[in-house]
């Protein structure tokens, strides 16, 4: 084995067992050399331009490596990218992987995707194959597996690999590309912890807006003794309160929330909380809750 060999087969040790054409002839290779090892079977074909090196075993990882050495290159994405990162819910994952061009290549086993941005924080190494961030990759699994968005985000924080701040930063970014897979995203983000919850303004105009679907009408904004609410009926001393910090205030805010709504209720109100969340997806709950508060203090 000649210099030039050595180097190649460590390069390709460092890509579970693939090169590029373009890292051989980096390497020194000629046009020349390289095929005539293909002919002497000193170097096997995967794809165009992309070789094994004989006796590296088979593997996945080494399928999803060569698919990356394709072209230009690209990175392991969606569901493969999953697999890397060892997220829940994906199971025997295809050959995927994103490129940044316009022309899409049809390879026997290989899923591609094409993007024309991919920022650096969308990209990293992982198991030294090239794979789009956590962030990015389940960004990828709400345009191929919506349904296995949510797990797999739950496991990527637990994780360590992303944070909630961090994936709300992601959907921001990438909406304005236009990225498939951005609303199943958000909505799993909304769901599970909206670590950037809506605005004070945001929860009373859906809250009002749910009221007035439902013919409920509520004082905003009431002074009872030294404590102002959301919203009350004064009458029927029933309360409302909007809550948009419930996952991210501070222990003391808790505490003093907790004191509060004790108070209010050791004074004889009725005090109904009201997440985003609810108002959201269970509008129709809320309503029955406070018609039936409304309805037993009347």
């Amino acid at each position: 084995m000649t210099k030039l060999d050595r180097l190649v087969a460590a390069r390709a040790a460092d890509q579970h067992g693939v090169v590029s054409r373009q890292q051989v002839i980096e390497l020194g290779l000629s046009d020349t050399a390289i095929d005539k090892r293909l002919r002497t079977g000193a170097l096997e074909r995967v794809h165009r331009g992309v070789y094994r090196m004989p006796g590296a075993p088979n593997s996945w990882r080494q399928a999803l490596m060569a698919a990356c050495l394709i072209g230009d290159g690209g990175f392991a994405s969606h569901r493969a990218a999953s697999k890397l990162w060892d997220l829940r819910g994906v199971n025997n994952p295809p050959v995927e992987i994103t490129m940044l061009r316009r022309k899409l290549h049809v390879v026997r086993g290989v899923v591609f995707h094409v993007t024309d941005t991919l920022d650096p924080a969308d990209v990293m190494t992982a198991d030294r194959i090239p794979v789009t961030s956590p962030a990015r990759t389940l960004v990828g699994l709400g345009a191929v597996e919506p349904r296995i968005v949510g797990p797999a985000l739950k496991d990527a924080v637990l994780k360590g690999l992303v944070t909630y701040p961090r994936m709300w930063h992601t959907v921001r970014r990438l909406s304005a590309q236009g990225r498939n897979g951005i609303g199943v995203l958000r909505a799993e983000l909304e769901r599970l912890d909206p670590s950037q919850p809506p605005t004070e303004s945001m929860l009373e105009d859906r809250f009002v807006s749910v009221m007035r679907r439902a013919g409920v009408e509520l004082r905003g904004q009431v002074r009872i003794g030294p404590f102002r609410v959301d919203f009350a009926d004064p009458v029927r001393k029933v309360i409302v309160e909007l809550d948009g910090r419930r996952w991210h205030e501070a222990e003391r805010d808790r505490v003093r929330d907790r004191a509060r709504r004790m108070q209010l209720r050791a004074a004889g109100w009725t005090v109904i909380e009201v997440t985003w969340l609810d108002l959201k997806y269970w509008p129709d709950l809320v309503v029955a809750e406070l018609r039936q508060a409304l309805g037993a203090a009347a």
